[in-house]
């Protein structure tokens, strides 16, 4: 059996779809439609689901820290400056750089 890699394509995600996200070996995010963030304290509820960790390890302990008290969204061109996803790509060419990468031989 061959390794597989979990790749992720992503148009809006906060929260638990975040969570999910961030367990993901890959994270391709579409430039046009993209947003991610951690709303939870701005709801005055506390994030769970791993994805405090997942996010610290990918983007450094201060900029999850931010990104976690300030409930803020997070555009793809940012997120991939971050290291929140591995590449934005053009909305139109998102699902088939995704399905090439997820077939190579």
């Amino acid at each position: 059996m061959r390794p597989a890699a979990r790749i992720s394509p992503v148009g809006r995600t906060r929260g638990g779809g975040d969570e999910l996200a961030l367990a993901c070996d890959l994270r391709y995010a579409s430039r046009e439609h993209a947003v991610f963030g951690r709303p939870e304290v701005g709801g005055g509820i506390l994030p769970g689901g791993g994805g405090t960790e997942h996010l610290s390890r990918l983007i450094g302990r201060d900029r999850a820290l931010e990104a976690i008290l300030s409930s803020d969204d997070y555009d793809a061109d940012t997120a991939e400056r971050y290291g929140w996803v591995t590449r934005a790509v053009a909305d139109a060419e998102l699902d088939g750089f995704v399905d090439g990468m997820a077939t190579r031989p």
